[in-house]
């Protein structure tokens, strides 16, 4: 991906992503458009009023003039809409893109929310010119489809490195929150056991001798003699 498509595409995520793929939808779709309009609506017109006294007379030679320009603007629009109906690859969304001449509309896809990816070719011609169909299967939700993508390989390496990376950074997550869990129980009992031996302590009314010899005892890993009586007894 060049650094054009990077300042071209950042307008349509949040400042915080990073791009790292754009995905086009094949140029032989583009190129088949503006084929038709060259040959049917260009050429063909253009060869008329040249050499057709009985094509001239239908409209002055500036009516012609007006009729190629809005041809000519066509053709950048349809190149333009082309270019900006895309995927973008993130580093946290995929962001698909459906660019209108007075609207943009935007899909913002997580990776947790894909459950798999399907790649499809219809056919031995798609096989050559490299045209397939990207699937992204969503969990619980509609499948996101792009028609006629390009290079869907370098697509699907970088969406799958995204994944593993989400997935390793989720795992991550996980263990330090396991020894947060262990570090609060571990804690809590601490606590639990200062509190039940104040109380213990508070009860009984120990004597500074008493707590000598529970804590010889605990040192010790002992077992306590009930048949031992203190000198209160």
């Amino acid at each position: 991906m060049n650094k054009f498509e990077k300042e071209f595409f950042k307008k349509y995520i949040p400042e915080s992503q990073e791009i790292l793929w754009v995905v086009h939808v094949h140029f032989m779709v583009i190129f088949d458009r503006i084929f038709l309009l060259l040959i049917f609506w260009f050429l063909l017109p253009s060869f008329l009023l040249y050499n057709s006294e009985l094509f001239r007379s239908f409209a002055p030679f500036y009516a012609f003039e007006t009729f190629f320009l809005l041809v000519f603007l066509k053709i950048i629009f349809d190149i333009f809409d082309w270019y900006n109906d895309a995927w973008i690859v993130t580093d946290s969304w995929i962001v698909s893109m459906q660019w209108g001449l007075f609207d943009a509309k935007t899909l913002s896809i997580k990776y947790e929310n894909i459950e798999w990816i399907e790649i499809v070719q219809d056919g031995f011609l798609d096989t050559i010119l490299r045209n397939w169909r990207i699937v992204l299967h969503k969990i619980w939700s509609e499948n996101i489809v792009m028609e006629k993508s390009f290079l869907p390989y370098d697509t699907l390496n970088e969406i799958e490195k995204n994944i593993k990376h989400e997935d390793e950074w989720e795992e991550e997550v996980e263990e330090e929150l396991d020894k947060f869990d262990l570090l609060i129980h571990t804690l809590s009992w601490i606590v639990e056991d200062y509190m039940w031996a104040k109380w213990y302590e508070k009860k009984h009314k120990l004597t500074e001798d008493d707590l000598i010899e529970i804590e010889e005892i605990r040192k010790s890993k002992a077992t306590i003699d009930l048949s031992k009586k203190t000198d209160s007894d």
